[in-house]
């Protein structure tokens, strides 16, 4: 099952069973899936860039709003 596919299967599962609480098995079921699908990988990065201190220090662009 590819994230996609188990992101709208858990969605399909609210919509339709409408839980106000999940048991231990579908807590765990959900966990092992999510577990299974989304590798969460941590990019590694040889430099530490500059830490922003204060909001002036931001500059913005004006391609698409993305930050410098």
């Amino acid at each position: 099952m590819t994230p996609e596919q188990f992101t709208y299967w858990l969605q399909g599962f609210i919509e339709m069973e409408n839980p106000k609480t999940l048991s231990l098995r579908q807590t765990k079921v959900i966990k092992d899936h999510l577990n299974l699908v989304f590798k969460k990988e941590t990019p590694k990065r040889n430099k530490v860039k500059k830490e922003v201190t204060r909001l002036s220090d931001i500059r913005f662009t004006p391609n698409n709003g993305k930050i410098c």
